[in-house]
């Protein structure tokens, strides 16, 4: 038992006499390989089959104005791609100008910015006078 002690203590085990070969560590490192290669394999495989790696369908400048009069907005020139989005520029029903960003990939409308109104404010001397006739017509004489 000293013995085995003593072998042990010294960091080198020693079965018939001599040190023993390492026939394991190329066996190891294959297997580390092999191992390495079909999880790269795996991966590649779950990537294709998500809608990661995929390309995706997206819709077409035509299509954009389609969609967007179809619910009522009048495009006044055409979209324009900028990313995953489409950049379009019209008229709601009550004529107001509209910057609008749809989604190139499902057609949502996913932004909306009014930038002009539909006609030019009035003047106010003109709403004066209104409120002057009004005011006269309403009053006892």
């Amino acid at each position: 038992m000293a013995q085995m002690t003593s072998t042990f203590a010294s960091g080198a085990l020693r079965l018939s006499g001599r040190a023993p070969r390492a026939t394991f560590l190329p066996g190891l490192a294959l297997g580390a390989l092999a191992g390495s290669v079909g999880m790269a394999l795996l991966v590649a495989v779950i990537a294709c089959t998500s809608g990661h790696a995929r390309a995706e369908a997206t819709l077409s400048a035509g299509d954009v104005t389609g969609r967007l009069s179809a619910r009522g907005y009048a495009v006044s020139e055409p979209p324009v791609r900028r990313g995953s989005t489409y950049l379009a520029h019209g008229s709601d029903k009550h004529g107001q100008r509209l910057r609008l960003v749809m989604d190139a990939r499902n057609g949502e409308i996913i932004g909306l910015r009014v930038i002009g109104e539909r006609r030019a404010p009035r003047r106010a001397a003109s709403w004066r006078a209104w409120t002057e006739r009004a005011a006269t017509a309403s009053a006892p004489q």
